[in-house]
C-alpha cells in the first residue's frame, strides 16, 4: 500500500491501521532516510500497544525495549557495519521471539529475516510531507 501522509494526524492514522494487523512475533523494517519519520512512526505503533511514555531512537543504544501488550523490540542498525556486529547482540533471540520488532537501517540484516516481515519504507516530500510505502509478503514485488 502507498499512502501520503500530510501530518502527523495522517501519520498516526497509518500506523493505527498497520497496527491492527500486527501480532507477537511480527517483524517491521523500516527504510528511509534521516528524518523521515521512523521513529515517530514507531511511537505511534507502540501506543497502541499500549506502551506508554516516549519511544527513543535507539541510534546509539542499538535496541530499546518497551512493554505494553506485547514487549515492543526497537532496533537501529544505522552505526554498525556488518552482519556479524549484529548477530553478536542475540538478534535471534529477538527476531524470533514473541515480541513486535520494529528495525530502523535492516539492510545489513535482510537476508537472514524471515520473508514475512513487513517493510515499511518512508521517503520525505516536504517539511510535513511523506510518502509511506507498506509492503507484506503477500505483496508480489516485496523488496
Amino acid at each position: 500500500m502507498k499512502y501520503i501522509s500530510h501530518s502527523l494526524a495522517d501519520t498516526e492514522k497509518i500506523a493505527e491501521e498497520l497496527s491492527a494487523k500486527l501480532q507477537p512475533g511480527s517483524i517491521i523494517t523500516l527504510s528511509g532516510k534521516l528524518g523521515t519519520g521512523k521513529t515517530c512512526f514507531v511511537q505511534m505503533i507502540a501506543k497502541q500497544f499500549g506502551v506508554n511514555g516516549y519511544i527513543n531512537s535507539p541510534s546509539y543504544t542499538i535496541l530499546n525495549q518497551y512493554q505494553g501488550r506485547y514487549t515492543i523490540y526497537h532496533l537501529d542498525f544505522y552505526r554498525l557495519d556488518s552482519l556479524e556486529q549484529i548477530l553478536e547482540i542475540g538478534i535471534d533471540e529477538i527476531i524470533y521471539g514473541q515480541g513486535i520488532t520494529f528495525i530502523e537501517w535492516p539492510e545489513l540484516i535482510e537476508p537472514i529475516l524471515p520473508k514475512n516481515c513487513v517493510k515499511v519504507y518512508f521517503r520525505y516530500l516536504d517539511e510535513t510531507s511523506r510518502e509511506i510505502i507498506i509492503k507484506t509478503a503477500k505483496d508480489k514485488n516485496l523488496s
